[in-house]
C-alpha cells in the first residue's frame, strides 16, 4: 500500500505571499503530528512551499500542477466551494472533468515515485485538493465529505497496486 496526504496551505499575510506568524504557528503545531513521508511535494507558489518547511519537513519538488485552478475551471466551480459541489461540476462539465482527470494522473505518479508501504505529503491549494480526491474518488459520497477545505486541511488517499482503496478527510481542531 502507498499514501499520499494532500493539504492545503496555511494562513499568509495578504496581500503577500508569505505566511503569517498565526500560520507558521498552525502548520508547525500540526506537523508534529505528522509523517514520515518519503516524499514531500508543494506547489512552486511560496506559501505551499513554506507551509511545508513549518511543518518540519524537507521539501523535494516543486510541481505546476500543484500551482492554482485554472481560471476557466475556477468559472465553473467559484473558490470556495464544498466538495459536493466539484463532485457535480466533474459529472457535468467536461472542462472540470479533464482538470480532474489530469490530476489523477499526477496522483498516480506522484505514486511511482514512492515505495511501497510509503506515503508522500502533498501541500497546495483550496480547491486543487478537493478536486484530486475526487477525481482518484468519484464513486465516493462527497455529500457526505462537508465544506470546503480550510487551512492546513486536507485528505489522506490509500493506494493498493494503483487502485484507490480508502480516503479520509483531515480536518483539525487547531
Amino acid at each position: 500500500m502507498k499514501t499520499i496526504e494532500h493539504r492545503r496551505h496555511t494562513m499568509r499575510v495578504q496581500p503577500g505571499q508569505h505566511l503569517s506568524q498565526a500560520g507558521v504557528t498552525l502548520a508547525r503545531s500540526l506537523g508534529q503530528t505528522l509523517g514520515p513521508f518519503a516524499h514531500v511535494v508543494t506547489s512552486p507558489v511560496i506559501r505551499a512551499y513554506e507551509t511545508a518547511i513549518a511543518m518540519g519537513f524537507a521539501v523535494h519538488d516543486l510541481r505546476d500542477e500543484l500551482k492554482l485552478t485554472p481560471d476557466e475551471v475556477e468559472e465553473i466551480v467559484p473558490y470556495p466551494a464544498p466538495f459536493v459541489d466539484w463532485a457535480n461540476a466533474m459529472r457535468a462539465h467536461t472542462l472540470v472533468r479533464e482538470y480532474g482527470n489530469t490530476l489523477s494522473v499526477f496522483m498516480h505518479g506522484i505514486l511511482d515515485e514512492i515505495d511501497d508501504g510509503d506515503s508522500a505529503l502533498l501541500i497546495s491549494h483550496g480547491g486543487i485538493v478537493e478536486a484530486s480526491v475526487i477525481a482518484c474518488y468519484p464513486d465516493y459520497d462527497w455529500a457526505s465529505a462537508g465544506a470546503e477545505l480550510s487551512y492546513c486541511e486536507g485528505v489522506r488517499m490509500v493506494f493498493e497496486d494503483g487502485r484507490g482503496v480508502g480516503i479520509a478527510i483531515l480536518r483539525h481542531d487547531l
